[in-house]
């Protein structure tokens, strides 16, 4: 079954591919592609497209694809998250800290519970605090 170019092997579409996203990520990470090309083309050690940080990177590249369209004016990569997922609490920091200054400035992430107790304001507000604590804030001493 031929399920698209993009996923035949060694393909003139996915190279061109992976060189873009190599590029990419040489200038998100604000490194030299030339001196760094090599190890970010190379399937094997990929560091964004590893599965630790891969959910993360996605989120993040779609929102810049999104600017480079035009589509959006800006974007913030916030990922919101259990207090109990510690995959979370450690990768978060850790893609965090491969971006440069600028890019940094626009990813975050947050606790469903640190979010749901920032929220503050009319009844309708508190209203929604409440459906969200039920929805998504897990209490172990009720089980």
């Amino acid at each position: 079954m031929n399920i698209g170019n993009q996923y035949a092997p060694d393909n003139r579409f996915k190279a061109a591919a992976r060189l873009h996203q190599s590029k990419y990520r040489a200038f998100i990470l604000n490194v030299d592609f030339n001196e760094y090309g090599n190890r970010l083309c190379d399937a094997d050690d990929r560091v964004f497209g590893s599965d630790p940080l891969r959910q993360i990177w996605r989120n993040h590249l779609l929102g810049l694809a999104m600017i480079q369209q035009g589509n959006i004016y800006q974007f913030y990569s916030i990922t919101l998250f259990p207090h109990g997922n510690n995959h979370f609490h450690k990768e978060l920091p850790r893609y965090r800290a491969l971006l440069t200054d600028q890019e940094r400035a626009c990813v975050f992430g947050c606790t469903f519970e640190k979010f749901i107790a920032s929220i503050d304001g009319s009844s309708d507000f508190l209203a929604w605090k409440e459906w969200l604590k039920r929805r998504y804030v897990v209490c172990l001493n009720n089980w």
